[in-house]
């Protein structure tokens, strides 16, 4: 069993989108002091991550139209609308719920 437990992990914002490129709030991280806890109760010493690059691959193979003055994913649109689709199925009884 793996269990972690994250504190104080800063949420990544998207600062810019303009004709110059797409600008994020964070480009790498580490996680540091991290400490594992081994089964029985015994931890080892408190280490560092090696640092991660944020490459955000998903800015580059998404679609992206500009529309009412605004930059949007369509792609993330499209997942969001299949998404809320599913959920009305199974909310409408269209896809049954099966309990074991």
């Amino acid at each position: 069993m793996l269990i972690v437990n994250l504190k104080q992990i800063t949420r990544q914002k998207l600062m810019e989108i303009s004709e110059r490129g797409i600008y994020f709030s964070i480009t790498e991280t580490q996680l540091t002091q991290c400490v594992v806890t081994l089964p029985g109760g015994k931890t080892q010493p408190s280490f560092d991550s090696q640092r991660f690059s944020l490459m955000h691959g998903w800015v580059l193979n998404d679609t992206w139209e500009r529309r009412w003055g605004e930059v949007w994913n369509c792609t993330a649109i499209d997942d969001a609308k299949k998404r809320n689709q599913g959920v009305l199925a199974l909310a409408t009884g269209k896809i049954p719920l099966f309990h074991s």
